[in-house]
């Protein structure tokens, strides 16, 4: 989709390449002890947040390179949209040893 914008003269792929660079650093960013990255899901998400302030930014009057620019760098959206989250702490799955059969020795 950003090579149509660029082709019709909305913005430069510079631009473009500027989000897609924020976006990849927060999203690939390796987690910490006790942490975990955004899900496929959040990132979608996060990215559709961000470009629905890119729009609004345009509606008010700025031109595409700067909304991306300041959607990207100025207002962070990026960061905090796909910042670190806690992990889930909840396995399922029985204690070692509870529910065991004993085998019978010979």
């Amino acid at each position: 989709i950003a090579i149509a914008y660029v082709m019709v003269g909305a913005c430069r792929l510079g631009s473009w390449a500027f989000y897609a660079n924020a976006f990849m650093h927060y999203y690939a960013k390796g987690p910490i002890s006790g942490m975990r990255g955004p899900s496929v899901e959040e990132a979608e998400e996060a990215d559709r947040d961000a470009m629905l302030e890119v729009f609004d930014l345009i509606q008010d009057g700025h031109n595409m390179d700067d909304a991306l620019y300041n959607v990207a760098k100025v207002q962070d959206v990026l960061r905090s949209s796909l910042r670190m989250r806690a992990k889930q702490s909840g396995n399922m799955l029985p204690a070692a040893g509870k529910g065991r059969i004993k085998r019978s020795e010979p």
